[in-house]
């Protein structure tokens, strides 16, 4: 178990007398029906958090934050214990915690909205700006913001998964190497990896797109299954010489839905890999793609 602590030193809450909150259901973190304080199946709280001294428990539901909260003393999403599904804290529109202590546990998810992501203490910004925050290496990140979003420095360098749900057009872009343990999902919005790098931390994770859009502008990232896309588009965009991956290149890409090569004046060949197919399932655009000269051009296996 792996954990990203960023603090510093602050006069903790007191621990002689605190409300302890348990999710009960889907719902607002404001909405007291979300919450008991008699457990995770206990019956409705007449109150939802409210003091810097209360401790919030997240299993099992997916609580989601759509006003400014009150300071807590912890708030845990935690993985799930007796049966129990782990925990799902979305904070939308680029509310914020504060606090004490946000703890992210292994294979729990914080939905990130914020547009500078999610940040070291003490730096006050992003969607976390608790005194403490324990990120976990294990957990699952979705960035679903309205809006050009950046990971923020708070996020760990390896991660189970980086899930993508942001409206059409809007951009996630990378801002830092990221390792993937378990997968890559876009289900929405478009994942710009910038002058970074997203790769499996091994072979054999996984890579998905249910729509949106994944723009590389190097090399498509190692270690992921060849995927076979039927939603989503992928564009390479760069300046210089590129390989497109085909279904039995590694890394590889059985098919593809929508594929856009694009760059002014590119100063570098574009390879088209030669084991296998390049399969398409839909459209294949190069309208916005220029060479520097005539030394450049496509090359592929006939």
């Amino acid at each position: 178990l792996h954990w990203m602590v960023h603090s510093f030193p602050t006069r903790r809450s007191s621990d002689l007398a605190y409300g302890q909150y348990f999710a009960r259901a889907d719902g607002d973190y404001n909405d007291p029906e979300t919450w008991s304080k008699q457990g995770f199946d206990g019956d409705p709280s007449p109150t939802a958090p409210n003091k810097r001294s209360d401790r919030v428990r997240i299993q099992n539901h997916t609580i989601t934050v759509t006003e400014q909260p009150h300071p807590a003393q912890i708030i845990s999403v935690e993985n799930g214990t007796e049966g129990r599904a782990s925990g799902k804290l979305y904070i939308d529109n680029g509310f914020y915690l504060t606090g004490d202590t946000l703890k992210l546990e292994q294979n729990a998810t914080l939905g990130i909205s914020h547009e500078n992501g999610i940040t070291l203490a003490p730096v006050a910004d992003g969607n976390v700006r608790t005194d403490y925050r324990f990120y976990n290496t294990g957990a699952i990140y979705e960035y679903n913001g309205e809006n050009e979003q950046t990971l923020g420095n708070g996020l760990p360098s390896t991660i189970k998964a980086l899930v993508v749900t942001k409206p059409n057009a809007d951009t996630l872009i990378l801002t830092q190497n990221i390792s993937i343990t378990d997968s890559l999902i876009i289900n929405n919005g478009t994942l710009d990896m910038g002058a970074s790098t997203i790769n499996g931390n091994s072979s054999g994770r996984t890579f998905k797109m249910l729509g949106g859009e994944f723009i590389i502008r190097s090399a498509f990232p190692n270690n992921y299954t060849a995927p076979s896309l039927s939603d989503g588009r992928i564009t390479f965009n760069g300046n210089g010489s590129v390989t497109i991956p085909s279904s039995g290149s590694s890394p590889g890409i059985l098919q593809y839905n929508d594929l856009k090569i694009t760059g002014t004046n590119r100063s570098g060949n574009v390879t088209f890999q030669s084991l296998g197919e390049i399969k398409i399932k839909n459209t294949l655009d190069i309208s916005e793609l220029s060479f520097t000269d005539n030394t450049y051009k496509f090359f592929t296996n006939g």
